[in-house]
């Protein structure tokens, strides 16, 4: 018996040993598409296996195809391994810290700066810009030194005065992370120019104004910017007064070529309370609110195939769909899932996020998924779908990943809280929304009035202001 048992034990000894190491690349990678990012970025660490498969490119680019977080468009082709890794790897730990998986998200940072709140703008969730008219200063948010918010860098100085001054960033259609500054700025009361640079960012020294690709002179009546709208084919800047008089400009964000969508003229009697605009890579759509009862929307196709031009090398765009319906009251809408074609339907579909107001009432809103489909025929059909009900006087605040994937903020100025949420459409249980409120204990979230939200890197600034009236702002980060 002893003697057979060694003749066993030797058998098995000599049989071979299977593990993880033997299983083709192709079934690892399947297996490493069910593990956390979180978890997948330490597994280069565990074996010289692991390391290799996971500095391998196709799988960063089939990840972050397939992952379904709110993160910048893409895979492009453009975009290499390290970026797409860094994005996905940065918008998963913000996930972990946010609706569905957490309930009430708390800030891993938080800064304060006591400083002017005029032409704010946050550049990649970390550059805040900010001042008045004749001086714009810009602030490191994540710089190590305590006085950070004592020496900012003159971000931009104008020898004219500064109306208004933002900057705004874009994914264009091939990937490129583009970043722009507008700017309305005028001498006296006679000379006006609305003005777009292109703006860099150097490693070790961070944004500056690298070009002046646009100028448009204005009118001395103009109104001035109300805001900015970008997409990735196009940046369009909104005035505050009536269209007729001051009607937007649209610039190519890649050639800086001007476009005009010819809006025809409102209907007789009826009052335009505000407009919106949205651009996706194939259209531009176009929202206006009429006498507060019902939605006018027009969608004009970007790439038409007769196009037409002004004198001054202004193309036109015509409108190819009309919906006039009271049942899309809306306050802000932002692209869920961009224009895809539909064989079945021969339409093309595109899904947004809306607040609306509540049919009966302008102060009670929901938050909504509308799916529009635009047939052939020029019509535009749509379903609509309430997540949330809204608190009064909501602002909404959010960034979507046009691939059905949106994070943001639903913000109270009255009840003074903030509702952060996630929607997955096609993932219902990973859609949902949570609470935190302003601490009351703290001297600088008194008055909380949130009004900058990068939803990629989950960075939150708020206008501050104390029992004294004293202003700061705060910056927040959830990663």
């Amino acid at each position: 018996m002893p003697h057979r048992l060694t003749r066993l034990s030797t058998q098995n000894s000599l049989a071979p040993t299977k593990n993880i190491h033997h299983l083709p690349d192709e079934v690892l990678f399947i297996i490493l598409e069910f593990v956390d990012v979180l978890d997948v970025v330490v597994l280069y660490k565990v074996s010289k296996l692991f390391h290799r498969l996971l500095h391998d490119e196709w799988y960063w680019r089939t990840s972050y195809k397939r992952r379904r977080i709110p993160r910048p468009p893409g895979p492009f082709e453009g975009q290499s391994t390290t970026y797409l890794r860094e994005i996905l790897v940065r918008s998963a730990r913000v996930q972990h810290n946010w609706p569905p998986f957490a309930r009430s998200p708390n800030p891993t940072s938080r800064v304060t700066l006591q400083s002017a709140k005029q032409n704010l703008s946050i550049i990649q969730g970390r550059w805040l810009i900010t001042g008045d008219s004749p001086l714009l200063l810009c602030y490191d948010t994540c710089s190590s030194d305590p006085d950070w918010d004592t020496s900012p860098q003159v971000f931009y100085q104008p020898h004219l005065q500064a109306n208004f001054f933002r900057c705004v960033s874009v994914t264009a259609e091939d990937g490129q992370e583009l970043i722009f500054a507008v700017s309305d700025t005028q001498v006296g009361t006679v000379r006006r120019k609305l003005n777009l640079f292109t703006i860099e960012i150097v490693p070790g020294y961070g944004p500056f104004i690298s070009g002046h690709v646009f100028t448009l002179d204005l009118q001395p009546r103009y109104s001035g910017v109300w805001t900015v709208t970008t997409g990735p084919r196009l940046l369009v800047i909104s005035a505050k007064g009536p269209e007729q008089e001051d009607p937007p400009v649209i610039v190519d964000v890649k050639t800086f070529q001007r476009f005009h969508a010819v809006i025809p003229p409102l209907p007789r009697g009826h009052l335009g309370m505000f407009t919106s605009f949205i651009s996706t890579s194939s259209h531009l759509l176009v929202a206006r609110l009429l006498n507060g009862s019902e939605t006018l929307l027009q969608v004009f196709p970007i790439s038409q195939t007769q196009s037409e031009w002004s004198t001054d090398d202004v193309r036109v765009l015509y409108p190819s769909h009309v919906m006039r319906t009271p049942e899309l009251r809306f306050r802000t809408w932002h692209v869920l899932r961009g224009p895809k074609y539909e064989t079945l339907t021969a339409g093309i579909r595109i899904a947004l996020m809306l607040s609306v107001f509540a049919p009966t009432s302008v102060d009670v809103a929901s938050l909504d998924i509308v799916d529009l489909l635009l047939d052939a025929g020029g019509s535009i059909s749509f379903t609509s779908e309430m997540l949330w009900a809204l608190p009064r006087d909501a602002t909404v605040l959010a960034d979507s990943s046009h691939d059905g994937c949106i994070r943001g903020l639903i913000c109270s100025r009255n009840e003074r809280q903030s509702m952060p949420f996630m929607i997955d459409d096609q993932d219902k249980n990973s859609t949902g929304y949570g609470l935190f409120m302003s601490d009351n204990n703290d001297r600088l979230s008194s008055r909380p009035d949130p009004v900058l939200f990068d939803g990629y890197r989950g960075v939150l600034c708020s206008v501050v202001v104390t029992e004294r009236r004293r202003s700061f702002i705060e910056v927040m980060r959830f990663g």
